[in-house]
């Protein structure tokens, strides 16, 4: 046996076994940081899905208002074509009552006209 070799080959498998060591320690170490990232990575996945399920009710509830006033808008412009119809049939119920009560007013004017003169023709063959 050659000292020589021996020692070679002792300083090869320390080598070995140190890189080895070594390597396991890398892996060690990389495995650490891929599960921290993991676990990372699945903390904000966590915490967009709690703030999208969030966003996602507040959305619902902003929908579902949308469509009731959409609804009552709907009603409104019905209400408001409705309230129009009235408001010429109203405006024609108006006219044709001012045109009565200014024809009444004629009457009575003449009525009043007549019951003077008929006054007065009755003072006149009284007298």
């Amino acid at each position: 046996m050659n000292v020589m070799t021996d020692k070679k080959d002792n300083n090869s498998q320390d080598a070995a076994h140190y890189f080895s060591i070594l390597l396991e320690e890398v892996r060690s170490d990389f495995k650490f940081a891929i599960e921290s990232v993991l676990d990372m990575e699945h903390r904000i996945n966590q915490r967009m899905d709690d703030r999208f399920e969030k966003v996602d009710q507040r959305f619902e509830v902003i929908e579902a208002v949308l469509e009731e006033h959409s609804r009552n808008w709907v009603k409104n412009e019905q209400r408001w074509e409705q309230n129009e119809k009235r408001w010429e049939e109203n405006e024609k119920r108006w006219k044709e009552t001012a045109r009565t009560l200014k024809d009444i007013q004629t009457t009575v004017t003449a009525v009043c006209h007549k019951v003077s003169e008929h006054d007065q023709l009755l003072e006149n063959h009284l007298s």
